[in-house]
């Protein structure tokens, strides 16, 4: 593993390239924009029935059958401590890939996909470098996009046993 500074490795990482890199999915949490690199998202779907875990982590929603798979459904809402609530019919499911596997990401609204120019992309403040998945953050017209890392929306201790 290298010992890249926190900037570097986020530059690095967002980088377009021709394999979509530098690309990023944006959608929208309540009022806060948010970024997963297109290499991360395969499609969206809509909304449907989610099936409940017993003993389920606070962040899961559930799982879902898509395509014959059973994925799990991740409740960002949950995993960033904001207030959750049920599902509705108009709200979107990112599915997600990462080394450490396939889920889904319960999200508002997917507004665009965009390639913000290697200058426009911020890295964390250092401050903020502890926040796991956030990769960096870039403008929007007047808003601010938090670009997020899809493989560290997962709590670590998923990770680790995934």
């Amino acid at each position: 593993m290298s010992k890249r500074p926190p900037s570097a490795t986020v530059e690095a990482r967002l980088t377009p390239s021709m394999s979509g890199e530098g690309y990023f999915v944006v959608f929208r949490l309540e009022r806060q924009l948010y970024a997963l690199p297109l290499e991360n998202v395969r499609r969206a779907v809509r909304m449907a029935a989610l099936t409940s875990l017993p003993d389920a982590p606070p962040w899961s929603a559930g799982l879902l059958n898509l395509g014959g798979e059973a994925l799990p459904v991740l409740d960002l809402r949950a995993r960033f401590g904001l207030a959750t609530r049920p599902p509705h019919p108009d709200d979107r499911l990112l599915v997600v890939e990462t080394g450490i596997g396939r889920f889904l990401l319960w999200v508002d609204a997917v507004l665009e996909v965009t390639a913000p120019a290697r200058h426009e992309i911020q890295p964390p403040p250092t401050a903020l470098t502890a926040s796991r998945p956030l990769l960096g953050s870039f403008r929007r017209g007047h808003s601010l996009v938090l670009a997020l890392d899809a493989a560290r929306l997962l709590p670590v201790s998923q990770q680790e046993e995934g």
